[in-house]
């Protein structure tokens, strides 16, 4: 099975990294618009983008450790499940590295495709996460900047 890794150097501390993937009110800043619940080990979440008519979908927590890490599952188990394993990674007192390493993907036609299109998401997720963190800019998960 292959994976898919990427990673970005964020000016922010690891509690309020943790913070902004685990509690839907700061997540709804910069990724998903809708989360159902905080995330934490063996809940299952329900995830949703209102603003491209996405239906909500599940992901199951597997671990949060908090300031550190947070794995989940999601795709349907017998078809497309892959893991999410998001690190966060001080670097010194004023800056980490966030990892995200997904996981599982099954070779078939369509492979190179979802790799790309999987990597583009992971680098504006980041990238959003890094506007909020950095410059409390929540507008940018929509592919644009309003000032």
């Amino acid at each position: 099975m292959l994976k898919l890794e990427t990673k970005m150097n964020i000016q922010s501390t690891a509690d309020l990294v943790y913070e902004a993937f685990v509690a839907p009110t700061q997540l709804q800043k910069f990724w998903f618009t809708q989360s159902s619940d905080r995330w934490e080990t063996g809940k299952t979440i329900e995830l949703g983008y209102s603003e491209y008519a996405v239906e909500p979908f599940e992901i199951k927590i597997i671990s949060a450790q908090p300031c550190e890490e947070i794995t989940f599952s999601w795709g349907e188990k017998s078809i497309d499940e892959r893991i999410v394993s998001i690190k966060i990674i001080p670097n010194d007192d004023k800056t980490v590295v966030v990892s995200v390493c997904e996981s599982g993907f099954v070779e078939h036609v369509t492979l190179t495709d979802l790799l790309v299109n999987s990597k583009g998401g992971w680098v504006f997720m980041l990238t959003c996460l890094k506007a909020y963190l950095e410059n409390n800019v929540d507008s940018l998960k929509l592919g644009l900047f309003v000032d």
